[in-house]
């Protein structure tokens, strides 16, 4: 009997041993462990924000059990943002939910959960919430990182060129974006009516180079609320082509073509009536190209074409480039049947000499709809903006400032 209890004894004190010797390594592992783990880098405007409260959970002998770690500190205040595009970068692996909520109210104004651009509306005082979860996995620390900070932000509108030289026949586009008090820009320049019609990017307005403008550097003044900027354009000269001109005068009355057309340069509707790349008004080849010069039999100059003469055979349809309202329709005893489509944001076209009319003043007409037909006299076609005149065939490649920087091709 004694026997027995000693060995119970002796069993009992192993065990106990054992136990004191397991947990004793257990803590000293789970001491030895290290909580601290590497905090995601978390950006918005290219600035890290702070992580303001950590809860990790380290492994213990492979995930068996888990140490667990807290940290907590205050938010801070970022520098100010002039830009209201903002980049958020979330950290890979992670699983982010951001929040942007402007100070005095509730909802946020912008949210995200993966890397991305925050716009914002409206300057002001803002705080930027994320939080970011790293998920559990076998064997490996999981935990969450909250980050909170304060920022103002500052912005001024941003004003860019399609292009600052440009040669005769062009299109420059002024876009501005990142208008924050609600106020209209306005475009002041010599080279052309501009308005500002709303794109994928902000505001665009449209400045047309006619093919006699005189090469050197002009000003584009945009205004918006306090802010001005003023951009250089340099117009570069282009070399056009010489031609025999053997069409008669019409002898038309001028000043009945001028109380027609005249208003029309004047329309500057402010919104894209068309959409996609311009089409020629007809499959032939022009006979004349735009911006050249027409020179009589004795090799003095007659005048400059500011569009696209097409030799025709009678009753050939001409088509509307592109969608658009037609501002006139109609026929004057200088230019024989004649069509204006207004296309919006400042662009129109124009259709002279043709031998029928089929639109009337006031009617919508689509991309391809036919507005005439061609008679004796070859049919010319222009592009305006404003009153100046533009290179149609630039519309019809694509490569006008007009497709800039909206995706208006497509």
């Amino acid at each position: 009997m004694r026997i027995v209890k000693r060995v119970a004894l002796w069993l009992l004190f192993v065990t106990v041993l054992c136990a004191a010797l397991v947990g004793g390594v257990l803590y000293m592992l789970y001491r030895s462990a290290d909580a601290q783990p590497d905090t995601p880098v978390v950006t918005l405007g290219g600035q890290a924000l702070p992580c303001v409260e950590t809860v990790w959970h380290e492994p213990v002998l492979n995930g068996l059990f888990y140490k667990e770690y807290r940290t907590e500190a205050g938010s801070s205040e970022l520098p100010a943002f002039t830009s209201a595009a903002l980049a958020f970068e979330a950290p890979p692996g992670a699983s982010c939910e951001m929040a942007v909520t402007r100070e005095g109210e509730s909802a946020p104004v912008a949210a995200a959960g993966a890397s991305g651009t925050v716009r914002l509306a409206a300057n002001g005082r803002y705080t930027v919430e994320v939080l970011c979860s790293v998920p559990k996995s076998e064997g490996a620390g999981y935990g969450t990182f909250r980050y909170r900070a304060a920022f103002t932000l500052a912005a001024q509108p941003a004003v860019e060129l399609s292009a600052e030289r440009i040669e005769q026949g062009g299109v420059v586009a002024v876009n501005v974006s990142g208008i924050m008090d609600g106020s209209s820009p306005s475009i002041e320049t010599e080279l052309s009516q501009a308005v500002f019609v709303p794109t994928d990017t902000g505001l665009t307005a449209y400045i047309g180079i006619a093919y006699n403008r005189e090469p050197g550097d002009y000003a584009v003044t945009v205004r918006c609320g306090e802010f001005a900027q003023t951009c250089t354009v340099t117009v570069v000269h282009r070399d056009y082509a010489r031609r025999l001109d053997a069409s008669a005068e019409s002898g038309g009355s001028v000043t009945e073509w001028q109380n027609a057309i005249f208003p029309t340069f004047t329309l500057a509707t402010p919104e894209h009536l068309w959409s996609g790349r311009f089409s020629p008004p007809c499959t032939a080849a022009p006979a004349v190209g735009y911006g050249d010069f027409l020179l009589a039999a004795d090799g003095s100059l007659r005048a400059r074409s500011a569009g696209l003469d097409y030799a025709l055979a009678a009753g050939e349809a001409l088509a509307a480039p592109a969608d658009g309202t037609v501002a006139f329709a109609g026929t004057l005893s200088l230019t024989g049947g004649t069509v204006v489509i207004d296309h919006g944001a400042g662009l129109k076209s124009y259709f002279y000499h043709l031998d029928g009319v089929q639109c009337q003043t006031g009617d919508a007409v689509t991309a391809g709809q036919a507005v005439g037909t061609a008679g004796a006299a070859p049919a010319h076609y222009e592009a305006r903006i404003g009153n100046q005149s533009v290179d149609p065939v630039q519309l019809f490649e694509g490569t006008s400032g007009l497709y800039w920087p909206s995706a208006l091709t497509s």
